[in-house]
């Protein structure tokens, strides 16, 4: 017993001489996250009283981790003392420490610019999707980005074999550290930041938004809160939140066995159409489409990131089905996408994507099967890709050229085909020989699709533009082929955008980053053969397709869906229809629109929006305060459709044989 005691002491000093290291390192995430942090805190409208007690919980709270991690530490190699001579400390577990601290330092890093660049952390998710998409990410990343993972990769390599020398140096010091100091100085700088956490309240929300860990942990614990609620509701449903039985689909025959062709156009937003605004003689053939079909005016999406937002207009499902982001991983709910509905009414169907769908796991949710023929990037190595690699997009060219054949194979009717174009996809490239009428569009600055500087914005624009001009020549190649097979007049044409494209009207580029108008209001057109292009200007959801579809067809529409099919009938009133939106992904945000008021709410920023829309279309104005009791009642609804869509999906509803319900 008292060798077994003077190993654990041996132990725990070895481990307290190490000390210096493993604090420094932590320390020196401190300063990144100060560097971070004090900027943002310097710029708030709080008095310095405040300021100075939320720069004293910053050091407190850090210097606390240093210092507990170093006493975790002794206390770890006190405990291998304690092992037989083969399992104890050796550099091997220095090196394995140096490794797995280097690694937290780098994650709450990474948390700090991602805060930094887009207003919010890190998340599990992103660390999954980065994972599963590793070699596409670095596909399309610009040059000027794709030295910055391998910099910082080489930079934590080389900072862990530092830090494993200096451990294992360390630990045959003659130095002979107080482990009753370090406790006491733990207990000192804990007490600290827990007294400025208590008195000061600017202190909690402050160290919440910016440090990672303290974000973190919070997020945890309000995710068990939720779950709680939620399992608790799941066992006494209301029945609104419950739809029809699961059953096989049996529809009636149709009233029109017309072929449908949907063209689903990445990131176009209204207001770069020409209808919407955009500039002129871009788009020849989409315009001339228009002037046939029923353009919908205020189409929203219902997310801002592509696996949500093409998969819901595809199964009339909407995204927000769990407390975090569904990646298709375990999809035991119901989904029935628009081949499903239609197969088993007489028509064939096939898909051609340029993108890779296996991005975001997309093509778990995709490969149904009512789907006869599916066809994506990946299915085409020898075709012209963009960027590198064969997990990279194609051009329009390809999916078309292919879906020609597939209609020269056969001439077998009804049938539906999906194209997905991505030339709209940051970085809006297009092949070398394509036409390009607005200059200047070379990338010769810094770019990626969270950043790129705010003077370049009109060379992304004339990028996008150029990238369109590419797009719609390849729709109008979808147009004469119709034509040309004698299709045209048998044919409903669906062209729709998953969502829109930001260029810094709010603060933000791209997509998937926020519920602003520019992101969340899109492209709808569908040309019905013998109809007449009218305008249709009531509020409707991207849900909404494939019921309408079937509509226009004849059938009805099928049990699983949420959308609504009757958003063409005179009693229609979508302005009071609420509208759901989500995000999460880069961040999570949910919002709802109704009577023209959009109210938007930020879970991660924790920030509430309250924006009209009719004498506010630039959504620059926050009416929250000025509007309460408005805010008040759309906070309700808004509380209302998420808890039906978790409830449902979060609590395993469907294992009562019960589709989900529709949604106003």
């Amino acid at each position: 017993m008292d060798r077994l005691l003077r190993r654990l002491i041996r132990g725990l000093r070895d481990g307290l001489r190490q000390g210096p290291a493993l604090a420094g390192l932590w320390l020196l995430y401190g300063v990144m996250a100060l560097a971070v942090c004090v900027p943002p805190l310097l710029a708030s409208p709080l008095l310095w009283g405040q300021r100075m007690a939320v720069l004293l919980f910053l050091v407190f709270f850090v210097a606390a981790e240093a210092t507990l991690l170093v006493l975790a530490n002794g206390l770890l190699e006190a405990a291998l003392a304690a092992l037989p001579q083969r399992f104890r400390a050796t550099r091997l577990t220095d090196g394995l420490k140096a490794l797995a601290l280097v690694a937290v330092t780098c994650l709450a890093g990474l948390s700090l610019l991602k805060l930094r660049v887009t207003g919010v952390h890190l998340k599990g998710s992103d660390l999954w999707f980065a994972w599963k998409n590793l070699r596409q990410l670095g596909a399309e990343s610009l040059g000027t980005d794709r030295w910055a993972p391998l910099a910082v990769a080489a930079g934590a390599l080389a900072l862990a074999g530092a830090l494993t020398l200096t451990l294992s140096r360390l630990r045959r010091g003659d130095a002979e550290p107080s482990a009753r100091r370090t406790v006491l100085l733990t207990a000192l700088l804990t007490l600290g930041a827990g007294a400025t956490w208590t008195v000061y309240a600017p202190v909690r929300p402050f160290a919440t938004h910016f440090l990672p860990e303290v974000h973190w942990g919070e997020q945890r614990l309000r995710a068990a809160r939720l779950r709680g609620g939620v399992e608790a509701a799941a066992t006494q449903a209301d029945p609104r939140v419950l739809g029809g039985a699961i059953e096989a689909w049996e529809p009636p025959p149709a009233r029109h066995s017309w072929n449908v062709v949907v063209v689903m156009l990445e990131s176009i937003p209204w207001s770069r159409t020409t209808p919407g605004g955009g500039r002129p003689g871009i788009t020849p053939n989409l315009d001339r489409l228009l002037e046939e079909s029923l353009l919908f005016r205020r189409a929203y999406t219902t997310s801002t990131h592509s696996d949500y937002a093409q998969m819901a207009i595809l199964s009339s499902l909407h995204p927000r089905k769990f407390l975090e982001h569904d990646y298709y991983t375990q999809i035991e709910y119901p989904r029935t996408l628009l081949w499903d509905a239609l197969g088993p009414a007489g028509w064939q169907s096939a898909m051609f994507s340029c993108q890779n769908e296996r991005w975001g796991n997309m093509i778990a949710f995709l490969d149904t099967p009512g789907l006869g023929l599916l066809r994506h990037s990946l299915d085409w190595p020898d075709a012209r890709h963009k960027g590198r690699g064969s997990e990279s997009k194609v051009y329009e060219e390809t999916p078309v050229d292919a879906w020609r054949r597939w209609r020269e194979a056969s001439d077998a009717e009804p049938y539906l085909a999906y194209l997905n174009f991505q030339s709209n996809h940051f970085p809006y490239e297009v092949p070398p020989e394509a036409e390009r009428p607005w200059a200047p569009w070379e990338i010769d600055f810094p770019a990626s699709f969270l950043a790129f500087p705010r003077e370049e914005v009109p060379v992304m624009l004339n990028r996008f533009y150029n990238a369109l001009h590419y797009a719609d020549r390849w729709l109008g190649e979808v147009a004469t082929t119709l034509r040309r097979r004698g299709e045209w007049e048998r044919t409903v044409l669906v062209v729709v955008s998953d969502h829109g494209e930001a260029f810094y009207e709010h603060d933000q580029p791209t997509h998937g980053t926020s519920l602003y108008e520019e992101q969340v209001r899109s492209l709808l057109a569908i040309r019905v053969p013998g109809g007449e292009g009218r305008v249709v200007d009531e509020p409707m959801s991207l849900l909404d397709v494939p019921p309408l579809l079937l509509g226009i067809l004849g059938l009805p529409p099928h049990p699983n869906f949420q959308g609504r099919g009757d958003v063409l009938e005179p009693s229609y009133d979508g302005d009071a229809r609420p509208l759901l939106f989500t995000i999460q992904g880069l961040t999570s945000e949910d919002g709802v629109l109704l009577d023209g008021w959009k109210y938007v709410v930020n879970w991660d920023r924790k920030t509430r929006r309250l924006m009209d829309l009719e004498r506010d279309p630039e959504e620059r104005r926050n009416l929250l305060e000025a509007e309460p009791q408005r805010a008040a009642a759309l906070d309700g609804v808004l509380g209302e459709l998420l808890r039906r869509q978790v409830t449902y999906y979060e609590g395993g509803l469907w294992r009562e044989g019960r589709y989900p319900a529709p949604l106003p």
